[in-house]
């Protein structure tokens, strides 16, 4: 999935495509907080949050993008609840997760399964 999404961003920048990657990385250990990302890119995490504005970019909204990027492919999965989902995509408590795909997609994880994806 990390490979998909460095292929499908639109600039080239090794940066923001290194950023990505450890995001995706980060995600899956569970710990995806702008500290920890920061800190396996070798930066402050002032650094991080100076480069991305450099760029007109903010963490919060690359975070989100991965996670909306991948909770389709998640969501396919018939293996996985959302319970399960939520963690892989790093939220603490599902509800968390539903209202973020709710805002996102406007229906909910299991409607969508149901709507789109049976």
């Amino acid at each position: 999935q990390a490979e998909d999404l460095l292929i499908s961003l639109p600039d080239c920048d090794t940066f923001i495509a290194e950023l990505t990657d450890t995001i995706i990385r980060c995600l899956h250990e569970g710990d995806a907080d702008t500290n920890t990302v920061a800190s396996r890119i070798n930066m402050s995490e002032r650094t991080l949050h100076r480069r991305l504005k450099s760029k007109g970019k903010v963490f919060r909204d690359i975070l989100q993008e991965i996670r909306k990027s991948m909770v389709i492919n998640y969501l396919k999965d018939p293996k996985l609840t959302l319970s399960e989902i939520a963690l892989l995509l790093g939220y603490s408590e599902q509800s968390s997760f539903t209202r973020a795909f709710s805002t996102w997609y406007k229906c909910s994880p299991l409607q969508y399964q149901k709507r789109y994806l049976s």
